[in-house]
């Protein structure tokens, strides 16, 4: 599907796809680009469909680190970066570590790649990690995505 509009909204990272209901698109079914997950459809009419980018703040996914196999969710910060969450201080992570999807939220299937680890910070209170994931998808750059269920 092609991207005909994109959000104006700072926080609002959304774009309207040239295919709808009539193409067999649905909502809650995952977007991706040769890059990896782009997102996922929000809103279906007969002609149009609209995608909520990862990046938007309304937007998550359950993941997991590739190689650790350990697990998260992924959330939209409105900006660049995604922060990966629920991911315990004791865990091992390293910046450089890929993040995929889980399959476990039945939304995303399982192992499309998300982005890469930028950023940890184990210095906040709390039972949980701050880690920042640059995703392999970048909302300025996409122009076409694959819709599949």
């Amino acid at each position: 599907a092609r991207v005909i509009s994109r959000g104006i909204d700072q926080w609002s990272h959304t774009f309207v796809l040239d295919k709808g209901r009539k193409d067999g698109v649905e909502k809650d079914v995952s977007a991706i680009t040769p890059r990896g997950l782009a997102g996922k459809i929000f809103s279906v009419t007969d002609s149009y469909s609209k995608l909520l980018s990862i990046t938007d703040i309304n937007f998550s996914a359950s993941v997991r680190l590739q190689e650790s196999r350990k697990e998260g969710v992924i959330s939209g910060t409105g900006s660049r970066k995604i922060t990966l969450m629920y991911v315990p201080y004791e865990e091992e992570v390293k910046i450089g570590d890929i993040v995929i999807t889980s399959g476990l939220d039945q939304l995303f299937p399982q192992g499309i790649p998300v982005g890469v680890i930028s950023k940890i910070d184990k210095q906040g209170t709390g039972y949980f990690q701050y880690i920042e994931v640059t995703p392999y998808v970048d909302d300025s750059e996409t122009e076409e995505v694959l819709i599949i269920k």
